[in-house]
Order: structure tokens, then sequence, then C-alpha cells
């Protein structure tokens, strides 16, 4: 009525950005000054949601035991897949967050990702199984670092990858990238990641297993790298189109948090 007095036009009403797919609610509000609040809640909510299953003990429960063996290994691969399945969400927010986003919104990708990478779960467990539980941070890490590195908002880069802090066992916070990269999450295990080349569901035959570990079946010289890309590649399915580009951005991307990595140190 306040803009019919003022001889405007009346803007359309929109649909409510919660009958919407979240990326296209992410997107939505991004724009929206006055919905700022909005945004941040359902982030907030997004993010603690997957910080919730991370710590679901019912859901993940601990491995008392861990066999060195093809059987170990798989049961570690089925547990990255499944951490990998938890963090779609948290994806499908960051991919349009940091394309589009605002300097003003580069604390909201902070909260959610330090909400998520401290997000260990209480039981204890062998070191190398609790690593995976930072395997959600990782895929958020580099696809909404792929997203501000391919649209030049390195603002949204650094809010994901040195604003957050993993506190860990370390006597002090440490930024995200200095505990979550391939190498971290992976160490000593780079088998997992080429089984989840060979199944993405975690689960290989194991005759394949035991080819890997004999060497029958060559290993990737990047299994984790390789395996990051084809988690994020679908998200990025309607923003690269060529999947040669796509392969490109994503290989420069390495090498640039190769480089902030090394300057952390």
């Amino acid at each position: 009525a306040v803009v019919r007095m003022l001889g405007q036009s009346v803007p359309a009403l929109r649909a409510d950005a919660g009958d919407l797919p979240l990326g296209q609610q992410v997107k939505q509000l991004l724009r929206e000054p006055y919905r700022q609040i909005e945004l941040e809640d359902l982030v907030a909510r997004t993010g603690m949601s997957v910080r919730e299953q991370i710590q679901d003990t019912e859901l993940f429960p601990p491995i008392s035991q861990l066999r060195t063996d093809a059987s170990g290994f798989v049961l570690l691969a089925k547990r990255t897949a499944e951490y990998a399945s938890v963090a779609r969400p948290l994806i499908e927010t960051l991919v349009p967050g940091c394309t589009w986003g605002l300097p003003e919104h580069e604390p909201i990708w902070t909260r959610v990702m330090q909400d998520v990478v401290n997000a260990q779960p209480d039981a204890g467990g062998f070191r190398a199984v609790l690593a995976l539980a930072r395997v959600p941070a990782l895929i958020a890490l580099y696809a909404g670092g792929l997203a501000a590195f391919y649209r030049g908002q390195y603002g949204a880069l650094r809010a994901l990858a040195i604003d957050p802090r993993y506190r860990g066992s370390h006597d002090r916070p440490t930024p995200v990238l200095g505990a979550v990269g391939p190498n971290m999450v992976f160490e000593e295990i780079d088998v997992v990641p080429n089984l989840l080349l060979l199944e993405p569901n975690g689960e290989p035959s194991d005759d394949a297993v035991q080819a890997l570990m004999t060497g029958r079946t060559g290993r990737k010289y990047t299994p984790a790298s390789d395996w990051l890309n084809g988690q994020i590649r679908p998200f990025f399915a309607d923003l690269i189109l060529d999947d040669n580009e796509f392969n490109e951005r994503f290989d420069a991307f390495e090498v640039l948090l190769g480089v902030m990595a090394t300057d952390l140190r």
C-alpha cells in the first residue's frame, strides 16, 4: 500500500525460500539484505545437522578392532563414503554461497566450517578412524574453496581455509587448512581412496582389494585428490559445464591450496 501511494510499482511476491531445494534457497537469500538472518540461520542449521551426524555413535559406532588386512581397509572405505554422504547438504550450501556471496557473508562460511571441522566423535578409537571424521570438512573445503577460487572470491576462500580454527589435540587452535588436507585425513591409508575410486560406496570386492594390496592393480598417484574431484563435480554441473575446464580449475585450486599450506607452515 505504501509503494502504491508513492506511485511506484508493487514488486511481485516471491516463493517462500523454504519451498526450494537447499542450493536455491541460498541463492535466493544471498542478495536480499533484509533476509541475511534467514541465510545465517539456514547455513547454521545445515552445519549443525552435519555436526550432529558426525558425532552420532549410532551412525558411526566406535571401531574397537581394526584389522590391517583387506577387511580393515574396506571398513575404512565404507565409513569414508558414509561421511561423504553426510556432507552433501553442506556442499549444496557452500557452492552457491562461496560463488555468489558478498564479503559480509564470509563470517557465515567461517562459522559453519569451524563447527563441522571440530565435530570429533566423543568416543575414542584408532587414529585413522578419528581422522576420517574430518572428511566432511575436507569435502566442504574443496567444494566451497573451488567455487570461491573459480569466481575470484578470495575472501570467501580465506573464510573457509584460514579463518576457521581446528582445536583437535593441539596446544592451540590451528587454521583449518593446517589440519584438513588429503594427506592428513588419509595419512598412511592411501589404499582407502584407491578403493573408493574402484567402488564409490566403499564396498569393493575382495578380489579388487587384494589386487590393490598386492600390486596386481596399480595405485593412483593422487587417489585422494581424484576421489575428491569426483565427489564435488556434480555440484558444479550448472557452473562449469566442460569437464576439461573443471579439471583444470581443480588442479589450479590444489596448487593454490598447497602454496597456502606452505605459507602456514
